[in-house]
């Protein structure tokens, strides 16, 4: 793989062009690694889950798999909370 001729002008270039190619992928990666904080509240990681979910566009996975994701953020004390609220079903 190479670059065409003149493609790449300035730092600004090299920039756009790296953050069109990786951008999405970080943003993915973020999810994937996103915890809930000590202290933060359920609705606040919620909240943020979701707005990282609509910021990438995670077109290609399921509703599912989403949950399963956002299950793996919640601190494991709020994971018992709900399962209890929930009769079981978390």
């Amino acid at each position: 793989m190479s670059l065409g001729t003149n493609s790449i002008k300035s730092w600004n270039d090299m920039q756009k062009i790296f953050l069109e190619k990786y951008k999405d992928h970080y943003l993915e990666e973020e999810i994937f690694r996103m915890n809930q904080v000590e202290d933060e509240r359920l609705e606040y990681l919620i909240e943020r889950f979701m707005y990282n979910v609509k910021r990438v566009k995670l077109h290609h996975l399921g509703s599912d798999t989403i949950k399963n994701f956002l299950l793996r953020t919640i601190r494991d004390e709020w994971i018992d909370i709900l399962d209890l609220m929930s009769k079981g079903n978390v």
